[in-house]
């Protein structure tokens, strides 16, 4: 159950990190942008603005999605491991060669030779199944927008709506559209206007 102290704990929280990342997500920092949240945090508690408990609460969130966030990037790297796997093999090379080989300057057709054929198949379909990916998250998010609104309007859900945190911060990137971040499906208050 969402208090309202709870409310303000994540949402005032939110808004640290939100401060912390434009320098930490520009040098690529994480770590840098969970202390300067916690630090920010730990003044509202010495300060009573903020009580232990939402302290805790933020911390609960932060480490859900930290997890999560980690998952989603382990995730894409096999992705990104198994497309460079499936490049090599249709081009005949190993995915060293391939990838020595682009480095070197040389462009997939060059590298793939009479195989030119079979890799852009790969890259065909690879295009296709992500934007496929991407259509089935945007019919997603439309086709939620009367429920969210409403749900928004009820006061149901977390402090944003239903979905907001963690688990309606899907990832992917370019954070604010759909698969990415806060504009992402399930994205809560945060999603829609975000």
């Amino acid at each position: 159950m969402w208090t309202k102290r709870t409310i303000a704990a994540v949402t005032i929280g939110g808004l640290a990190v939100a401060g912390a990342t434009g320098v930490a997500v520009a040098q690529g920092n994480g770590e840098q942008v969970r202390e300067r949240a916690q630090e920010q945090i730990q003044t509202w508690v010495e300060d009573g603005t903020l009580s232990e408990e939402d302290a805790e609460a933020f911390g609960r969130v932060q480490e859900q999605f930290q997890e999560e966030r980690q998952a989603r990037q382990a995730e894409r790297q096999e992705q990104r491991e198994q497309h460079r796997q499936e490049l090599a093999d249709a081009a005949g090379v190993s995915v060293d060669e391939l990838e020595q080989r682009l480095q070197d300057g040389e462009t997939l057709a060059e590298i793939a030779g009479d195989n030119a054929d079979a890799v852009r198949a790969v890259l065909t379909t690879r295009a296709q199944e992500r934007l496929d990916e991407a259509q089935d998250r945007l019919a997603e998010a439309e086709g939620s927008i009367d429920e969210r609104v409403d749900a928004l309007m009820s006061g149901e859900g977390g402090p944003f709506g239903e979905g907001f945190g963690p688990g309606g911060h899907r990832g992917g990137p370019g954070a604010g559209g759909p698969g990415g971040g806060p504009g992402g499906p399930g994205g809560g208050l945060g999603g829609m206007l975000g």
